[in-house]
């Protein structure tokens, strides 16, 4: 079972030849759109000693999983790129 799309990149980051996306639905972005795209990068910090995981999109956006709600990637600290993928 996983927990985050973090865990599944674990798992994926084995495979040669492979894209994960990520689904965002309408209330998630800013222009009210659904959109789906390739992860390019994963950015593991924390917040008040919980993980905090940063999702980079092919398509710009960037969206953080966090228990904090209105988390920004500036306000999370020991940032570290677990996971980065180019075409």
């Amino acid at each position: 079972m996983f927990n985050n799309i973090y865990d599944i990149l674990k798992v994926a980051s084995h495979v040669a030849d492979y894209n994960i996306c990520l689904f965002a639905p309408r209330y998630s972005n800013h222009d009210g759109e659904m959109s789906i795209s390739t992860i390019t990068e994963v950015i593991k910090g924390e917040e008040e000693d919980q993980a905090v995981y940063i999702y980079k999109c092919k398509n710009g956006i960037t969206y953080v999983e966090s228990h904090f709600s209105g988390q920004t990637e500036s306000q999370i600290k020991d940032k570290e790129i677990t996971y980065s993928k180019c075409d």
